[in-house]
């Protein structure tokens, strides 16, 4: 099972204490990774930034590029930095072409929108739940440690996210819904963000 057909992902952050990239394994339910997580384009300046100023990852700007374990790139997740609020988070291809937004809205989630900014889905992390645009639950969305003993005892990292696809979901819904754990955990306010480490 590749990250595209996997019913079940872990999107698992190795516990790193001082690191200030973000940094993913995404794992099959058979404990298989299908996919790295690895935040591009972090300049010293911006690292050292990052270890003064812990506590405002919801302000950072964050380049992510998701791969097969080979290195094949699938997706980026491009957030940009906001000073206030949480701007629109582009998912895109390889190649640039966008596949669509995830927007925020207010505290419960975010709008999962089309490259043309037609909404076709809603991320409602305080449900714990992906719908489409007929409100039909999609998928589930939990931090592992209230999921399943068997999470617990295959990984072991500091922040992870397990996300169900209920079923096969067409593009581009499918691919912003394996955004959704990502925008997340770049967006929330906490000084355990990606990387362990927040800032611009």
């Amino acid at each position: 099972m590749d990250l595209f057909n996997s019913p079940v992902l872990v999107y698992d952050q190795p516990p790193e204490m001082f690191s200030v990239e973000a940094k993913y394994t995404i794992w099959n339910p058979h404990g298989q990774p299908v996919a790295n997580v690895a935040e591009q384009g972090v300049n010293g300046a911006q690292k050292a930034w990052r270890v003064l100023n812990q506590r405002r990852n919801d302000q950072a700007k964050r380049d992510l590029l998701v791969t097969r374990p080979d290195g094949m790139p699938f997706f980026w997740v491009n957030k940009p930095y906001s000073y206030v609020g949480t701007p629109k988070i582009d998912v895109v291809t390889p190649q640039g072409q966008l596949i669509g937004h995830l927007r925020k809205r207010a505290m419960q989630g975010y709008e999962m929108l089309d490259a043309y900014e037609r909404q076709i889905g809603y991320f409602d992390h305080m449900r714990a739940q992906v719908t489409d645009w007929q409100n039909t639950q999609i998928a589930t969305f939990n931090r592992a440690g209230g999921v399943g003993g068997y999470v617990s005892q295959m990984f072991s990292g500091a922040d992870r996210y397990v996300l169900q696809l209920n079923f096969q979901l067409p593009e581009p819904i499918r691919t912003l819904t394996l955004a959704c754990p990502l925008a997340y955990d770049t967006t929330r306010s906490s000084n355990r963000g990606l990387g362990g480490v927040l800032g611009v």
